[in-house]
């Protein structure tokens, strides 16, 4: 019997991933790259994120990330540089042995303008992370007696509960390009699971979670004369054999401003599609106002798997808050 629960772990690792991930990447910053540490509009910054998944055939996925980070040491001299520092939690679960990973990382970062209009940031980020697996709601073959359940008989692993702790190190370095008040670009990759982690469940080998590479950019465009703001944005990752594209855009549309002692307040609405190429299209919704973003998102699936969940995917909502607020620019629709 344990070998047949390695088993079937190893295929969930493998068909869903070997690691979380979201939809609205832009919205988990310390989560694809060390290097976006302090990458913020104001200050400091908030920010929670919340997916559930799969709900459709048990008790699906469920992951959460709630993180912090803002600006230290910063003159307001671009070209002496500032540095970076954050916090970042993550929380999965999924099924009824409620099997999933908590992680905790400290970030830093340091920023400079190297070349005139162009930032660049080198970053780190380095914690610890808890994988278990609870086994005593689970249903065992020798449960059965005349081929029926009997939930008399006492489970395999009633008591069993894995758990073990590990430590975990990334980085990441960022290029920003600035060309006037209308374009800005930013290009990233980092690299995570640097250290080697093994995966251990059931006492049944050693699995070696593999080092994953991530690429991501955005770039900013914003129409002269109007209120609008086109905002394509892709992230790539590759994780041993597994990889995922998402790519899309955004329109933003700003809907109003406020007068506020003497400060323009800016309240916009963006929405646009996503495709993660080969698994779903990602429908998202971006109401802001002030020093604050909510985000919404329904992942509708395209895969093979559709034909199973009737292209049920998952839902994310996602919140960050900028403090203090950042007065928008003149002729300028992009916070």
């Amino acid at each position: 019997m344990k070998k047949v629960l390695y088993i079937l772990i190893i295929i969930v690792n493998i068909t869903f991933g070997q690691d979380v991930h979201f939809s609205q990447f832009s919205q988990t910053p310390l989560v694809i790259n060390p290097g976006l540490t302090g990458n913020c509009t104001g200050e400091h910054r908030v920010g929670l994120n919340y997916r559930e998944q799969g709900s459709f055939f048990t008790k699906g996925y469920v992951t959460s990330s709630a993180f912090y980070d803002g600006k230290y040491l910063n003159n307001q001299s671009k070209r002496k540089g500032y540095l970076g520092m954050g916090i970042v939690l993550i929380n999965d679960r999924a099924g009824d042995s409620r099997m999933g990973i908590t992680q905790v990382g400290v970030s830093f970062a340091y920023f400079m303008e190297l070349i005139e209009n162009q930032i660049f940031s080198l970053g780190f980020q380095g914690g610890f992370g808890q994988r278990s697996v609870d086994y005593s709601n689970l249903r065992w073959d020798s449960q059965y007696s005349n081929d029926s359940y009997n939930i008399n008989i006492p489970p395999e692993f009633a008591s069993r509960n894995d758990s073990y702790i590990f430590p975990d190190v990334s980085a990441g370095i960022t290029w920003q390009f600035k060309k006037d008040k209308y374009i800005k670009t930013m290009l990233g990759v980092s690299l995570h699971h640097i250290n080697p982690i093994k995966l251990r469940y059931l006492d049944v080998g050693n699995e070696i979670l593999d080092r994953k590479m991530l690429l991501h950019g955005n770039l900013q465009y914003i129409l002269k004369n109007t209120g609008a703001t086109l905002i394509p944005s892709f992230l790539y990752e590759r994780q041993g054999k597994l990889q995922e594209v998402l790519c899309g855009m955004l329109v933003k549309l700003q809907i109003s401003e406020l007068n506020n002692a003497k400060k323009k307040i800016e309240n916009y609405i963006s929405f646009g599609v996503y495709s993660r190429i080969k698994d779903s299209f990602i429908f998202t919704l971006v109401i802001g106002s002030k020093n604050t973003k909510v985000g919404f998102n329904y992942d509708f699936n395209s895969s093979a798997l559709s034909r199973a969940n009737n292209h049920r995917g998952a839902v994310e909502v996602s919140a960050v808050f900028n403090i203090p607020y950042k007065k928008r620019r003149k002729s300028s629709a992009m916070l």
